[in-house]
């Protein structure tokens, strides 16, 4: 329960920075409560009961155990009427101005309409999330970049009816692989580190396989972490074989000993790509990500 409640706080610190629109909701609804304008009290009523058991940590868990671990924090705020609340009070707050200014100072309302579109439309998502979607944009670019050169290199230098590509490679590669070219498996798919997508699954990755997964996170950060690199040296050859894979795409900023390393364990040499090394590689056959 205490890894719940914090789950949520941390869900609600991340929800109210990633945009200001839920600020301008809470403020509508003080100013709804400030005025007691006696127009539709039950929905008041009920979207600051429902705001209050968002924002509360203990509550905001008990919401996220019942809509189920499919499902983010953010998701339990489908329950609040934030949409219309906010709505109501931007018409409310209108028809004091229409009403506050009229005949010769009519210019003013007009202002004031101006000012209150500026404030909607500066509510939006200038939060962290256009940070983010620019972050998770470059690393779907990169990616593509990665999967196009690796494909074109392997198609230009073998035979073109070769079997079809199983790769192993970092995550961005892995969530891009199947959106570039259907034709290409992966060992493990985006379930393997989003929980969420495999929440009524009851299919389990095998301990090898979540080996490969862990070996991989040491490869991809084992350009500025020595403790990684450590990690990353000690290449899993044998399971690497038995996955299944036969293309191991690893980043291009890889340590020069870690290339060397790869190309020792699974006796195949390292092919330079843009933005990757890949190596060509036989296994042994194995469950793929379909």
């Amino acid at each position: 329960m205490t890894e719940l409640i914090q789950n949520a706080w941390l869900g609600w610190q991340a929800y109210k920075e990633s945009g200001r629109l839920i600020a301008l909701f809470l403020l509508v609804l003080l100013v709804l409560w400030l005025w007691k304008t006696g127009q539709e009290g039950s929905l008041r009523f009920y979207a600051t009961v429902l705001a209050v058991l968002c924002i509360c940590p203990v509550t905001a868990a008990l919401l996220m155990q019942y809509q189920t671990r499919f499902y983010d924090y953010q998701w339990i705020w489908s329950y609040v009427p934030v949409t219309i609340v906010t709505a109501w009070g931007a018409v409310l707050v209108a028809d004091r101005i229409r009403s506050a200014y009229r005949g010769r100072e009519r210019y003013k309302a007009y202002g004031l309409f101006v000012l209150l579109a500026a404030v909607f439309l500066l509510c939006g998502n200038f939060g962290n999330a256009s940070g983010q979607w620019a972050e998770e944009r470059a690393d779907r670019d990169s990616a593509v970049q990665i999967l196009t050169a690796v494909t074109e290199s392997i198609a230009t230098s073998e035979n073109p009816h070769s079997e079809a590509l199983c790769i192993l490679g970092p995550r961005n590669v892995i969530s891009e692989a199947r959106r570039l070219d259907g034709g290409i498996r992966t060992v493990y798919g985006r379930d393997m580190w989003d929980l969420h997508l495999g929440a009524y699954s009851y299919d389990v990755y095998d301990d090898g396989t979540q080996q490969l997964y862990e070996w991989m996170n040491a490869v991809e950060t084992s350009a500025g972490d020595g403790e990684a690199l450590a990690s990353a040296l000690e290449v899993p050859g044998d399971e690497i074989r038995k996955s299944g894979a036969n293309c191991l795409i690893v980043p291009a900023d890889v340590p020069k000993e870690l290339v060397q390393a790869i190309e020792e364990e699974l006796q195949v040499p390292a092919v330079f790509a843009p933005g990757c090394v890949y190596y060509r590689i036989s296994g042994e056959g194995g469950d793929q990500n379909e």
